[in-house]
């Protein structure tokens, strides 16, 4: 599982630090930095978790490692993270433009989006993030690419 805290690094959680927050989300959260969770079991994929992440405005990552990853929004932003096959290959131009579809109607609504390509393993993510953001409608980005 991954944390990101917005604006700072990424932290890596141990599945028993896991079960510790679900047990007391409180503890590590309270008027804490804002929040996206990144379940590789897709055990944990269930509405009691979905809850906890709401209630403490926690975004669920939606990534591509659990095939048919469900598209919730826990919080007012959503966070989607892209691995590839195994951290390598490119992803197609028809594969991004189903994402831009989808991200262009959170942004729409007012949602804010961020978004991580993680299938460097041949040099792939900056090329992927690139021609992601070049599908998105150019109202919605905040600085030029």
């Amino acid at each position: 599982m991954t944390v990101l805290y917005h604006g700072t690094p990424f932290a890596l959680l141990t599945t028993e630090l896991v079960t510790e927050i679900v047990q007391d989300p409180y503890r590590i959260i309270e008027n804490g930095p804002v929040i996206a969770v990144e379940f590789r079991d897709e055990r944990w994929l269930c509405p009691e978790v979905y809850k906890v992440l709401e209630r403490y405005r926690a975004a669920l990552c939606i990534h591509d490692m659990i095939k048919n990853h469900p598209r919730l929004l826990t919080a007012e932003w959503t966070y989607l993270r892209y691995h590839g096959d195994h951290y390598s290959g490119s992803y197609s131009e028809e594969q991004l433009s189903r994402e831009v579809e989808w991200i262009d109607r959170q942004l729409s609504s007012g949602l804010d989006v961020f978004g991580y390509f993680n299938n460097d393993a041949q040099g792939y993510a900056v090329k992927n993030a690139r021609e992601l953001r070049s599908y998105i409608k150019p109202r919605f980005l905040p600085c030029p690419a």
